[in-house]
């Protein structure tokens, strides 16, 4: 499942809007051998968007493991593209070891399967 984010790069319905901070440093989180990245420059990759994936990458070796979208921002809502990147600001393993948390800077928390990569947000 994809979520998508709304204008301003808030869940859709929450009618937040913000100016362009500036971007937050890469974050990532390690466990039983994968680090696990977020993506800041998608675009520059040729992902669909900045912010707003995850990467899992050997930590031995740096070969990327797979890549998955944690959520969608907006739409072109004539909008500079700026402003609407949606970054990840914090990656946290569960205690399960399996489940990775994952916050943006709008304060939407995600849930990533790293093993199914199935993404779920996580209400509060």
């Amino acid at each position: 499942m994809l979520l998508a984010l709304g204008a301003g790069g808030c869940l859709a319905g929450d009618g937040g809007e913000k100016e362009r901070a500036e971007v937050p440093e890469a974050v990532s989180a390690v466990h039983a051998g994968v680090r696990y990245e977020a993506v800041i420059w998608g675009r520059a990759r040729g992902l669909a968007q900045n912010g707003g994936y995850v990467v899992a990458v050997d930590a031995k070796t740096g070969k990327e493991l797979w890549l998955v979208q944690v959520y969608a921002a907006a739409a072109d809502d004539g909008k500079e593209s700026d402003k609407r990147d949606v970054f990840i600001t914090e990656l946290k393993f569960e205690a399960d070891g399996r489940h990775l948390r994952v916050t943006n800077e709008r304060g939407a928390t995600f849930r990533v399967d790293t093993r199914t990569r199935k993404v779920t947000l996580q209400r509060s």
